[in-house]
C-alpha cells in the first residue's frame, strides 16, 4: 500500500483484502473453529495478495502470508509481522496518507497504523 510503484487500483484492492482480513481475525479469535471466517480469512488474503503482485513487491502479501505461518505456529511469520510494524514506524512520516488508510482498514483511522499492525500479528 506504502509502495511508491502502488496505485489506486492496486491500495483499494489490498485495503479491501486487509479489511476482511482483519474481520475475519477477529471472529477467530472467539471462534477458531468458525468455516466462515477461515474461508474469508483466505479470501481476503487472496485480493490483497492478488492487488500488491501487480507492479509493485507484495510486501503487505508478504506479512499476510506470514500470519498465516504464525497462525500454525510458525515463529517466522511472526517476526515478519513486527518487523513490517516496524519498518512503517520508520518512514511513517513518508507515507503518512496510505498508512491512514492501512489504519482505517484496521478499524482505527486515527491510530497508528504500525501499532495496529503489530497488534494484529
Amino acid at each position: 500500500v506504502t509502495h511508491p510503484k502502488s496505485n489506486d487500483e492496486i491500495r483499494s484492492r489490498a485495503l479491501e483484502g486487509l479489511t476482511i482480513i482483519h474481520a475475519s481475525l477477529l471472529k477467530l479469535v472467539s471462534n477458531p473453529e468458525c468455516p466462515a471466517s477461515q474461508n474469508n480469512l483466505f479470501i481476503g488474503g487472496f485480493i490483497a495478495i492478488r492487488a500488491l503482485n501487480t507492479g509493485c513487491y507484495p510486501s503487505l502479501g508478504h506479512l499476510i502470508q506470514n500470519q498465516y505461518s504464525a497462525r500454525y505456529d510458525v515463529h517466522q511469520g511472526s517476526c515478519s509481522g513486527i518487523l513490517c510494524a516496524r519498518i512503517m514506524d520508520y518512514h511513517c512520516d513518508e507515507s503518512k496518507e496510505y498508512q491512514q488508510r492501512i489504519a482505517k482498514a484496521l478499524g482505527n483511522e486515527n491510530a497508528n497504523a504500525g501499532r495496529l499492525v503489530r497488534d494484529l500479528v
